[in-house]
């Protein structure tokens, strides 16, 4: 909707009329008669009526037979509900103040409307609100003051009034009541016939409003969907709404099953893992509340892997534990190990081998060799530091557990390899099946091919403000004794406060819905897995333009989609973090197996892992 166009035909009325539903505000659910299932749930949790009660199909045909014998054209709730039949009528007031206050506890501004309704106030124009509805003019005036509108002017309701907006009689009664000029009033609505057509037949100007109608999909996503559209942040930074709709949802799903995980396992204390587990926590404690005993681990691959050598270890094991790329170069391989490659020249020298030399090089292995017995030494200071830290934030307790991302569950093996005496349960995001085969969790499981079609993706929107840990140090002058030491963030400014957006987005929708009636739905739903996922794999153009330029790290930066020259296309698809997202930028092609193109490059050694 162009408000601005809005206003500027509203501004030379001096009355502006408004409907009531799907205008002024919205129902949290697509269908009225969603409310009555609601009422029928409250009612058999509290043995109003009988289990085998069908309450929405008797509730239904009250409505139409008061229509049918009323002599006027609108009726009210009063007599729907002295229609409806006699197994409800020891119960009927009870069911009919049940209907009132569900339906007031799921009413929410239209944030749209709501900007014209601020802007009618601010220009002294005189607010009308002209509604078909058997609720009476107090519960329809409830709703509205609760949704933040509580200047109007004149309530015209077809309940008091006995006659419709729809056989276009309300209008006039609205016309000769207040004496109104037809040049003076416009109207705006969402119905087609009632708010449009029949105002402009009476002489009223009227604005077709078109509000966001969701139908054909399944009951839970309906729900999903309505909701989701009624709270959707009214604000125009992209990246915060791509965080309210893609990880919002799946986040809210993912807090309430660690809950319950952490509830079912008997465990006391929760550890984030850096560093996507800083948001996992925000997100957690948005959703539970703010505890002590949800404690921020700053630890990496890094400093785990190096405590974690033994001296009966291979060059081979050694490579395997950095995880190494096709392209690896021994820069790399040193960079990962913590020791600076300036200092160990004479060795490169000594076996012929350049800083750029992949680790496939024969005499890397050599080199690997001469630095093993460093590797060694730094390996037995490592783990005393790192056993510290962790000793500092009562990590040898029992009853606590591991919190990250996951995938395969690599950080919580080491720890548990070096520390066995204090093993961890791992409970993750996500989980694959390659995953070792310590105790763990995963909230997403069976898709492998898709979370790892999106891993980069993922990572890079949960992560944090500060760098990578690369450390820890002994420090004097701080009572903490032992602090974490941290690589320098690899993402500016600019590129972070997308990153940040996107989070804020998610928390906002992990904070609307915590408490809201419609929870056990929406926690239920499939729709946020399967949509997170589709974002990862199956993205729009939108969706390309916002992330793509967006920086990742694994433990070298680079961009989730390279530039895309179909000349450069291996580069591209090599040095890209989101591999599907280059495919289709790059491609373009709207229907194109963009999932399946990424397994079958990847089955052939392609790099796209």
């Amino acid at each position: 909707m162009n408000i601005k166009n809005k206003l500027n035909i509203i501004k030379k009325y001096k009355y502006v009329s408004f409907d009531v539903f799907d205008t002024l505000v919205y129902r949290n659910v697509n269908k009225p008669e969603m409310i009555f299932s609601l009422v029928e749930k409250v009612a058999k949790e509290n043995g109003w009526i009988s289990p085998k009660c069908d309450f929405v199909k008797d509730r239904i045909m009250a409505q139409k037979l008061a229509y049918e014998i009323s002599k006027y054209q609108e009726i009210n709730l009063n007599e729907i509900y002295a229609c409806i039949n006699d197994q409800y009528l020891n119960v009927k007031q009870q069911l009919k103040e049940m209907e009132l206050k569900i339906e007031l506890d799921n009413i929410v501004p239209n944030k749209e409307i709501k900007e014209i309704y601020n802007y009618c106030i601010n220009e002294n124009k005189k607010i009308i609100v002209i509604s078909d509805m058997y609720l009476s003019t107090e519960n329809i005036m409830s709703i509205l003051i609760q949704c933040g509108y509580k200047n109007i002017n004149n309530i015209f309701i077809s309940s008091e009034y006995r006659a419709r907006k729809s056989t276009g009689k309300l209008y006039k009664i609205v016309q000769n009541e207040l004496g109104v000029k037809n040049k003076d009033i416009i109207h705006i609505g969402d119905n087609i016939k009632s708010d449009f057509l029949m105002a402009i037949k009476s002489g009223i100007r009227a604005i077709h409003y078109k509000c966001n109608k969701i139908s054909n999909l399944t009951p839970k996503q309906n729900i999903y969907d309505r909701i989701g559209y009624n709270y959707f942040p009214y604000q125009n930074n992209e990246y915060y709404k791509l965080g309210y709709i893609y990880l919002g949802p799946v986040m809210f799903q993912f807090c309430n099953w660690l809950q319950d995980i952490k509830v079912k396992k008997n465990i006391d204390k929760l550890f984030f893992l850096a560093r996507e587990g800083l948001f996992i926590r925000e997100c957690y404690e948005t959703f539970m509340g703010k505890s002590g005993k949800n404690i921020y681990l700053y630890i990496s691959r890094k400093p785990v892997r190096v405590a974690a050598v033994k001296p009966d270890m291979s060059v081979k094991q050694l490579l395997e534990m950095t995880e190494p790329r096709v392209d690896e170069t021994i820069e790399r391989f040193f960079d990962k190990w913590n020791l600076e490659i300036n200092a160990y020249e004479d060795v490169l020298k000594r076996y012929g081998v350049e800083k750029e030399s992949l680790i496939n090089n024969k005499n890397v292995t050599s080199v690997i060799e001469n630095v093993m017995p460093i590797l060694w030494n730094n390996s037995e200071t490592g783990k005393n530091m790192l056993k510290d830290y962790l000793n500092k934030l009562d990590y040898f307790d029992n009853n606590s557990a591991l919190v990250d991302i996951g995938w395969k569950g690599s950080m919580q093996h080491s720890l548990n390899n070096i520390f066995p005496q204090s093993k961890k349960i791992g409970i993750y995001f996500g989980k694959r099946e390659s995953s070792y085969q310590d105790e763990s969790y995963g909230f997403i499981t069976d898709r492998d091919n898709e979370l790892e079609a999106g891993t980069i993706l993922y990572e890079t929107m949960f992560m944090p403000y500060h760098g990578t840990t690369v450390g820890y140090n002994y420090d004097k002058e701080s009572d903490e004794k032992i602090i974490p030491v941290l690589k320098k963030s690899e993402f500016d400014t600019e590129d972070y406060k997308k990153i940040r957006e996107i989070q804020k987005g998610a928390l906002y929708y992990i904070q609307i819905f915590s408490n809201n009636i419609f929870a056990p739905d929406l926690l239920e739903s499939n729709v946020p897995i399967d949509r997170f996922i589709q974002l990862a794999v199956n993205p729009d153009l939108k969706c390309l333009k916002l992330l793509g330029n967006l920086p990742y790290y694994d433990e070298y930066v680079s961009k989730l989609i390279c530039d895309n020259n179909i000349k450069n296309f291996k580069n591209g698809l090599v040095n890209s973090g989101w591999k599907i997202g280059f495919l289709k930028k790059t491609i373009g092609i709207k229907h194109f197996p963009y999932l399946q193109t990424y397994k079958m490059l990847k089955k052939r050694g392609k790099k796209c892992h």
